[in-house]
């Protein structure tokens, strides 16, 4: 098995066992009883059938038709409102107040039947996680920004908020993704350069970068140094995607406007963003609630 078909089943399986715990999260009563997250979920559920009957049918079986359906879903359930949203919570001052609101995001992540995972590198915030599950960035979205608690007249503290889509990060270079064109070699090297086709050219087709190699004389050792060149870049292109996605996302949660204040003197929040959640509060006490 290539390393390519690993990645295909591995993303299969975990797509098969999304869709065992959609089987009975659809038809819980407290699902059902919320008409639009239960549409979500079925739509999902829906998305992720043929992936799951094709790998009950398959019995074992693993030939080159069966990669290339898996793989042809898999691209389409892109589709799909399947989302892995990341969020971070990072205290402004005092450190109980973050950790009160990100367990009350995982309680709440957990209760609507979503599915919780570790943050990608590179988030260092001890905080932080992707939430997976239909609509998951979409109803997250709006928590992005400053978060207010209010305990006494003279003790406010802040926390604040990131959330942004999931970017998978660069875990195998596989080489059927790669491209290779070969041309004549220009600048010094006497008539045998000029006249033999010996230079590379590899292009990484999801990402296009390419490297041109031509220091060889032999097409076949240009070929080797320009494929390993391009492992290297194409990890250091991922690496940089992901680390400006979440910089990004950090700089937005800076600028943002107030999210909400949790005024837990008297037992009250009040909400500047429409459609951020709803959120409770104990009078008196450090009850904090997403609903």
């Amino acid at each position: 098995m290539s390393d390519k078909q690993q990645e295909i089943l591995k993303r299969a399986q975990a797509c098969e066992k999304r869709y065992n715990q959609l089987t009975w999260l659809i038809s819980a009563p407290e699902i059902i009883a919320d008409n639009r997250y239960w549409r979500r979920l079925a739509d999902e559920y829906a998305a992720l059938e043929p992936i799951a009957a094709i790998l009950s049918d398959a019995n074992g079986t693993q030939h080159a038709d069966f990669f290339n359906t898996l793989e042809h879903l898999l691209t389409t359930l892109s589709d799909n409102p399947v989302e892995t949203a990341v969020i971070e919570v990072n205290a402004k001052h005092d450190n109980s107040f973050a950790d009160e609101l990100f367990t009350a995001y995982k309680t709440y992540a957990q209760k609507k039947g979503f599915t919780l995972l570790p943050a990608p590198e590179p988030v260092t915030s001890t905080r932080s996680l992707c939430i997976t599950g239909a609509g998951a960035f979409d109803v997250l979205k709006a928590e992005t920004g400053l978060h207010r608690a209010i305990y006494t007249v003279f003790a406010n503290v802040e926390a604040e908020v990131s959330v942004y889509p999931y970017m998978p990060n660069y875990t195998a270079f596989v080489e059927t993704d790669v491209k290779f064109d070969v041309f004549r070699s220009g600048g010094a090297g006497g008539q045998h350069v000029n006249k033999t086709e010996s230079a590379v050219r590899a292009t990484h087709l999801p990402s296009a970068v390419s490297v041109v190699c031509q220091d060889e004389r032999s097409q076949h050792k240009n070929k080797q140094r320009a494929l390993e060149q391009l492992k290297l870049r194409v990890k250091k292109h991922y690496d940089r995607q992901n680390a400006n996605h979440i910089n990004a996302a950090k700089k937005a949660a800076q600028k943002s406007v107030l999210v909400r204040v949790y005024d837990f003197a008297r037992g009250s929040t009040e909400s500047t963003v429409p459609q951020s959640l709803k959120a409770f509060v104990a009078r008196g006490g450090r009850t904090l609630e997403f609903y």
